[in-house]
């Protein structure tokens, strides 16, 4: 596999971080993972608006780097 993805992890395990740089760089794989993701987010933060109407949700952990990507998607859950 040549994906920018894999040559960024150096054949060890793909992280957020590894994801986010190479959505960054433009890698068709890493944007179609960071769109199911922000999708799935967008579903949990929406159920966690509706359960406990918080006024802000903190989002933490290496995604977090990338979310000027995932906010549109989170967004349009939303």
């Amino acid at each position: 596999d040549g994906s920018l993805l894999r040559r960024l992890s150096g054949d060890g395990d793909v992280s957020a971080r590894h994801v986010v740089e190479a959505a960054r760089a433009g890698d068709t794989s890493a944007l179609e993972l960071i769109e199911a993701e922000a999708r799935w987010l967008g579903i949990g933060f929406t159920n966690l608006l509706h359960l406990y109407s918080p006024d802000l949700i903190v989002m933490g952990g290496g995604l977090a780097n990338g979310f000027e990507l995932l906010a549109p998607t989170i967004r349009a859950t939303v």
